[in-house]
């Protein structure tokens, strides 16, 4: 039978919808009240729970995560955190600390803290930012935050037995009847054979929000999350990411190649959205302010994408999107990307939002400039999402000033010929005029910075 742990108890998964949440398994199926719904969107972390156990843990939003992805699988909730005669220090330390005001939220911080606790058992020294980026997914309307980075701080100096444990017994591993766990590239194709309506899903951090709220509701679903190999990153002449690498992972690889893309992620969603994100699911959605199609344009990336049939295409992803929400694929699925091995100090990425943390781009530029031993543009490439129906890159722009010594005229010049080719619209996150202002700004303080590193170098 289907079924999955829930704080150290198995339990059936038997007759459950192909389109039920973990959150909602958890409050309406099983009682477990104290995981709360606050956005049912993945912003506000009042729904976070611990996914995995002491070898392989992360906290993600109960929300936009289906239960049927997590067959086989171990979740620790809040009601699994200490007990009223044993709290857990994060418990005891948000108490002390006076952490909470309404409390609704609170045991979505209670959970994020608890999830770092276990994460950094046996460190030292740990840190206010260590602490921040923790909770950066939760948000409480009612109180300041510092009363409960206090307390997170504090908790980690106090030891605690393990919430989270390793299960030796098996599961019967009897997938639910709609919700496909294919474990390689052919099982898939042999599913979309036999069930063609079937609803791709990688991370589902988008897509499940067509299922919560705008009440689509998906016949069956082939789940791409335990697809053998495709969750990884090889690096040799060629960096290749497999498309269900999630943001996690990615952050984790760059922060000791690329500042710029380090820095992206950092603030790409909240860790409980970046623990189930994935690459290919962040290109395939085809959203025109996605964080990674601009920076994958930048480096020359290539996709590789696979049909039904098991054939293979490779395609610049410059060639991918072509229109809003429209991109080349044809009963296919990103499998790879790669990216023949560029000079990361070349690479310069800004991402704009309204608020810093936990927040879709208003604008993000993304540029690779690369200037020969004369200070000439031997590499110039330009990219931007949010300022049209898909990503672009300007080649008409790079060509024009291939070549040319870069100086603060011709940075004027690539900046003014960049902007007349922009026709941004005016939203709910900002105005057109704010977004030509952006453009402008980002690619003229990476273009100033290239010309700097060129005069240190």
């Amino acid at each position: 039978m289907p079924g999955l742990w829930i704080n150290a108890e198995f339990i059936s998964m038997d007759n459950i919808d192909v389109d039920t949440s973990l959150l909602t398994f958890l409050r309406d199926h099983l009682h477990l009240v104290g995981t709360k719904e606050g956005c049912a969107s993945g912003d506000c972390g009042a729904c976070t729970v611990i996914v995995g156990n002491n070898e392989n843990l992360t906290t993600v939003n109960s929300c936009i995560t289906p239960v049927g992805s997590l067959q086989n699988n171990h979740v620790r909730t809040v009601e699994g955190v200490g007990s009223p005669d044993n709290l857990h220090p994060v418990q005891t330390c948000m108490i002390d600390h006076d952490a909470s005001q309404c409390g609704f939220c609170t045991p979505g911080f209670v959970m994020s803290l608890v999830g770092l606790h276990e994460r950094t058992r046996g460190q030292s020294n740990i840190t206010d930012q260590q602490v921040i980026e923790a909770i950066s997914g939760n948000l409480c309307r009612c109180t300041g935050y510092r009363p409960i980075i206090d307390a997170g701080k504090r908790a980690l100096e106090i030891e605690a037995n393990p919430v989270t444990q390793s299960f030796d017994e098996m599961i019967n591993d009897t997938p639910m009847a709609d919700y496909h766990l294919p474990q390689t590239l052919t099982e898939v194709a042999e599913v979309r054979s036999r069930d063609k309506g079937a609803t791709i899903l990688a991370g589902g951090t988008d897509q499940w929000l067509r299922f919560s709220q705008d009440f689509e509701r998906p016949d069956s679903i082939i789940d791409l999350s335990r697809i053998k190999n495709f969750r990884r990153i090889i690096e040799n002449n060629v960096v290749s990411i497999g498309a269900g690498t999630s943001q996690a992972d990615l952050y984790e690889f760059f922060q000791d190649r690329s500042p710029a893309v380090s820095s992206m992620l950092g603030r790409f969603g909240s860790p409980q959205i970046r623990a189930r994100a994935t690459i290919g699911g962040n290109i395939a959605n085809g959203s025109p302010v996605a964080d990674w199609p601009p920076v994958l344009m930048v480096l020359d990336a290539n996709l590789h994408i696979q049909s039904t049939q098991l054939t293979e295409r490779v395609l610049p992803i410059s060639e991918f999107y072509h229109g809003y929400r429209k991109v080349d694929l044809h009963d296919e699925i990103i499998t790879e990307i790669s990216i023949s091995q560029p000079n990361w100090s070349d690479l310069f990425v800004q991402k704009i939002t309204k608020r810093f943390d936990d927040d879709i781009s208003t604008l993000l530029g993304a540029f690779y400039i690369e200037l020969d031993q004369s200070g000439r543009l031997d590499h110039l490439r330009i990219a931007f999402n949010g300022v049209a129906p898909t990503p672009i890159r300007m080649f008409t722009v790079e060509e024009e000033f291939q070549g040319e010594i870069l100086d603060e005229k011709i940075i004027g010049q690539i900046c003014d010929a960049t902007l007349n080719l922009l026709d941004p619209i005016t939203d709910i996150r900002a105005s057109a005029n704010y977004r030509m202002a952006m453009a402008r700004a980002t690619l003229h303080n990476a273009l100033e910075k290239a010309c700097q590193n060129y005069q240190e170098a």
